[in-house]
Formats: C-alpha cells, sequence, structure tokens
C-alpha cells in the first residue's frame, strides 16, 4: 500500500482563554502527529451503503500501523475533518466534512 499522503492528529491540549486586555481569545496549545497514510474518497454507493446518506464528504484513512492515541480532530491537506467511524484495530477508519465544507 502506497502512503505518500500525510495526515495529522490534532489534541487540544489546553482550552482558549478571553483575553480583557487584547480584546481576543489567546491560547489554545495543541499537539499534531503527523503520520504516512493513504487516503481515498468514500463515493457514493459506499456511503449509502454503510452511513446511510450521501450528502457528507467522507473520506477512507488506512493508516500502516495503529493509531489509538485521544485526538479531538483530524488535519488533511489543509482542511479539518472528524473522525466518524472506526475498525480493523485502528488502521482504517472514515472521516467527514459536511458538504460545504466546514467542519462537522
Amino acid at each position: 500500500m502506497r502512503t505518500n499522503q500525510r495526515i495529522s492528529f490534532i489534541l487540544d491540549i489546553e482550552d482558549e482563554v478571553y483575553d480583557d486586555d487584547l480584546g481576543e481569545w489567546v491560547g489554545g496549545a495543541t499537539e499534531k502527529v503527523t503520520l504516512p497514510c493513504f487516503v481515498s474518497d468514500l463515493g457514493l454507493e459506499r456511503s449509502m451503503a454503510i452511513f446511510g446518506d450521501y450528502r457528507v464528504q467522507r473520506k477512507v484513512v488506512r493508516l500502516l500501523k495503529s493509531f489509538n492515541q485521544e485526538f479531538n480532530s483530524i488535519e488533511f491537506a489543509g482542511e479539518t475533518y472528524k473522525m466518524t467511524a472506526g475498525r480493523l484495530d485502528d488502521n482504517v477508519f472514515y472521516m467527514e466534512r459536511d458538504s460545504v465544507g466546514n467542519t462537522i
């Protein structure tokens, strides 16, 4: 299997806090783990069979080794995704975005 793509698992370590002096949210430290993977589109037919709808853009991620650490979101190709279902000893899972490109 080719693993020429990279995926980043993001864990929010620290919540953002509102700074009254600056008038904006600050902080929000995150930890990022980047791994090689193979990512492909799920497709309409498989999306209907597995999830029962096709309106959400889903991708299948295949890793070489299991990744079972805790994470909040996934970054792939500059976009943020959320894991929806996992299988096969944490080597293969599905991630999704909605049709307009916002994180779900």
